[in-house]
């Protein structure tokens, strides 16, 4: 049914094309916040025959990020093409439920490989895996330094003071947590109180990822070829991104996202950035990620259990939140 409405769809969108056909449909296994097919576009344009590898990013039924729109993550895309920031480049965005029941986008493929979450990256290579690691802090980096007012990316909202964007967030996060809450947490509660307590002044605003982790980052050799999943994207404090990727939840065998040192990750990070790393600032936005992955979790298990979503993977999720209240019980040192 839906390989019929997205021809139909696309044919719409490019009256030159004839004989338009869709191949190689398939659903995509990874991700929990977004239904994602992979297909090919074959057509003759000109009498040349043309093909073009494409994604489907749709909304589920219910999802992890009920928040977030699509034309919202549209928008931030189109902001970053051109910048040398390796995001996939989105060709439409489409938001009415008659097409093909609910907003989705449409962008290039690309080709390489995904590293699985709780993995160790390379385990026999670890000369591959520096060479992974050095991509994944320089992108990072090259994300935090773009002009995002030249980019126009001011849509996403301006902080205004140095510590609105931790208001906001802390705000927001307590907000879905309080909504999906399946029963008390005093170690989530108690975070939250600290997090209201210690909010650091942020010294600059940039674009913020928002979910900057090795499993949203595409690789080909020793080369990352794409970064995934903007739809967190926010402006913000730039420690709010390094607090995310130094959590423990995607630690193994001492290496965050299986693929380094936390230690080397902040060193190289304020190298290539040019910005110097404020620790206490790192502390927060680790307890703060904790929450937040918190927030997505408990998301995750309400939406299973109220049979809104049948998929297994959120049934899992809760198994995983020792994890965080281990995070934020060592970094607080109770």
């Amino acid at each position: 049914m839906i390989e019929k409405k997205l021809s139909a769809y696309l044919q719409s969108r490019m009256p030159e094309a004839e004989e338009l056909e869709i191949a190689k449909l398939s659903r995509g296994v990874y991700g929990a916040s977004r239904e994602t097919f992979l297909f090919e576009v074959n057509w003759k344009e000109g009498g040349a025959r043309k093909t073009q590898s494409m994604v489907l990013r749709r909304d589920p039924p219910t999802g992890l990020l009920d928040h977030i729109s699509r034309d919202i993550e549209f928008r931030i895309l189109k902001c970053l093409e051109g910048t040398g920031i390796p995001a996939p480049k989105v060709l439409c965005c489409e938001t009415d439920p008659a097409i093909l029941q609910r907003p989705f986008l449409l962008m290039e493929r690309k080709d390489g490989f995904v590293n699985q979450s709780f993995q160790k990256f390379a385990a026999s290579n670890p000369e591959l895996r520096h060479q992974i690691a050095e991509g994944f802090v320089a992108i990072l980096a090259r994300i935090h330094n773009l002009d995002w007012q030249a980019r126009g990316l001011d849509f996403l909202g301006v902080p205004q003071g140095p510590r609105d964007y931790a208001k906001q967030e802390i705000a927001k996060w307590e907000a879905i947590m309080e909504k999906v809450k399946l029963e008390p947490d005093p170690i989530l509660t108690e975070a939250l109180i600290w997090l209201k307590s210690n909010m650091p002044p942020a010294k600059e605003t940039c674009l913020v990822h928002g979910d900057y982790k090795l499993d949203n980052v595409m690789y080909q050799k020793n080369q990352i070829v794409a970064i995934f999943d903007w739809e967190m994207a926010t402006l913000g404090d730039p420690h709010d991104d390094l607090g995310w990727v130094c959590t423990r939840y995607y630690e193994v065998d001492g290496l965050l996202n299986g693929l380094m040192e936390r230690e080397w990750f902040l060193r190289r990070y304020q190298e290539l950035s040019g910005r110097k790393v404020n620790p206490a600032a790192v502390k927060f936005w680790q307890v703060f990620s904790n929450v937040k992955m918190a927030a997505i979790t408990l998301t995750g298990a309400q939406r299973y259990i109220s049979g809104a979503s049948r998929k297994n993977i959120l049934a899992l999720l809760p198994l995983l939140m020792p994890k965080l209240h281990r995070d934020i019980i060592e970094l607080l040192g109770w």
